[in-house]
């Protein structure tokens, strides 16, 4: 495009409004006792509340108070290092749970700045990240690696309190056998109801994980008699090999 043709057409400047029509985050202007003086507002969906509803209100009295606990907090630090401070917080906006991050800022002119972006997208790729570093992609279970990290954990627990640790190790009859002449998909499937039904026997604090192949660990916190342990898993259902520690 002709440059001479843009600089042609002084009637058309930009106003604030459409620039903050493209802008996704919430912007609000607070003062120094944290009352909102103006805002503005991309995505209209992300507001907690209608304007009229918390312009002139303190930001901390029309928030939930475990997030408006957070977000004092964080003014609290901007205004005593004149840095930006941050805060990242859960609120029902719509009926909709959503993460939003607020960057909070010191202006020069005693004001206080606050912008607000819905994170909701990043935090669920964050979730579904560390949930498949712990968990078994087939079977839903913890993996080897966080059953190890948790057990180590258990154990230090248990000799700092004087309790004991159960563990289970359980592997399934013959399953090279039923996988090499069923195939690899019928074996998946047994490994799947084999995990489902050993969670269903066991408590919500307990926990199951697939150690490796056909094999299975389950840690019980707490002294569990070993009548208790055994009837949790019993060996006419799959061979069971009980260590107390």
């Amino acid at each position: 495009m002709d440059k001479k043709n843009i600089a042609d057409k002084p009637d058309m400047p930009l106003t604030i409004d459409e620039i903050f029509s493209v802008i996704p985050d919430l912007i609000f202007v607070l003062d120094k006792s944290d009352r909102i003086l103006e805002y503005r507002a991309g995505n209209t969906s992300d507001l907690y509340l209608p304007p009229n509803q918390f312009l002139g209100k303190s930001m901390c009295q029309v928030l939930p108070f475990k997030v408006a606990r957070q977000v004092k907090k964080a003014i609290r630090q901007c205004l005593k290092s004149k840095q930006i401070a941050v805060a990242e917080y859960e609120l029902e906006v719509q009926h909709q749970l959503k993460w939003f991050e607020a960057r909070i800022s010191y202006s020069n002119h005693e004001r206080i700045i606050m912008f607000v972006r819905d994170i909701s997208e990043l935090k669920h790729k964050q979730a579904s990240i560390i949930h498949q570093a712990n968990h078994d992609s087939l079977t839903g279970l913890y993996n080897r690696s966080f059953a190890i990290d948790y057990l180590n954990q258990k154990l230090k627990e248990a000799k700092r309190h004087h309790t004991k640790t159960s563990v289970f190790f359980i592997d399934i009859d013959n399953f090279k056998e039923l996988n090499d002449k069923f195939g690899h998909d019928y074996g998946d499937s047994v490994l799947i109801s084999v995990a489902h039904a050993i969670a269903s026997a066991i408590r919500d604090k307990d926990l199951i994980a697939r150690f490796g192949g056909d094999e299975f660990m389950i840690v019980l916190e707490g002294n569990n008699p070993n009548h208790v342990l055994k009837k949790n898993c019993p060996e006419d259902h799959q061979q069971a090999r009980l260590t107390r520690i």
